[in-house]
C-alpha cells in the first residue's frame, strides 16, 4: 500500500507504517459514520413516535366523537319525554351528528342516518327500538380503532 523510498532508490514496504495510517484514518472517518448512522436511526425513530402520536390523537378524537354521540342521542329522547321542549339537545344532536359521520364506517353510517331520520320526523318512541343496536355498533366501531 503505502511506499517508501530509501537512500538507495530502492522502493520499500514498511507494514507498520502502512498500518498506523490505515488506522489513523479509520479513527477520523468513524466517528463521522458512527454519527450518521446515529442520526438517521433517530430521524426514523422521531417519525414513528409522530406517526404513532398521530394515530393516537385521532383514535381518541374518534372516541370522544363516538361519546359525544350517543350522548347526544339520549340526550334528545330525554328531552323529548319533557315538557320543556327539545330545541336545544336536537341542535347539539344535530351538530355532532354531522361531525361524527366522517369518522364511521357504512355499517354505522347507515344505522345513525336512521337514527336522524327518527328524530327528524320526531318519531322519538321508535328511537328507543335503536339505541341497543346503536351501542353495539359503537363499541364495535372503537374496537376497531384499537
Amino acid at each position: 500500500m503505502f511506499l517508501l523510498l530509501s537512500n538507495s532508490s530502492e522502493v520499500s514496504f514498511n507494514p507498520t507504517i502502512t498500518i498506523s495510517v490505515i488506522l489513523a484514518v479509520v479513527a477520523l472517518i468513524a466517528p463521522s459514520i458512527t454519527a450518521f448512522i446515529n442520526n438517521k436511526h433517530i430521524e426514523k425513530m422521531k417519525k414513528m413516535e409522530n406517526n404513532h402520536e398521530i394515530h393516537k390523537n385521532l383514535v381518541d378524537r374518534k372516541i370522544s366523537m363516538l361519546e359525544k354521540y350517543i350522548a347526544s342521542v339520549g340526550e334528545v329522547y330525554i328531552a323529548s319525554k319533557s315538557t320543556s321542549g327539545n330545541l336545544p339537545e336536537v341542535i347539539n344532536y344535530t351538530k355532532i351528528y354531522s361531525q361524527t359521520l366522517i369518522y364511521v364506517s357504512e355499517e354505522s353510517t347507515k344505522l345513525m342516518r336512521d337514527i336522524n331520520s327518527i328524530i327528524v320526523q320526531k318519531r322519538f318512541d321508535d328511537l328507543v327500538d335503536k339505541l341497543p343496536e346503536l351501542s353495539l355498533v359503537l363499541k364495535d366501531e372503537m374496537r376497531k380503532l384499537n
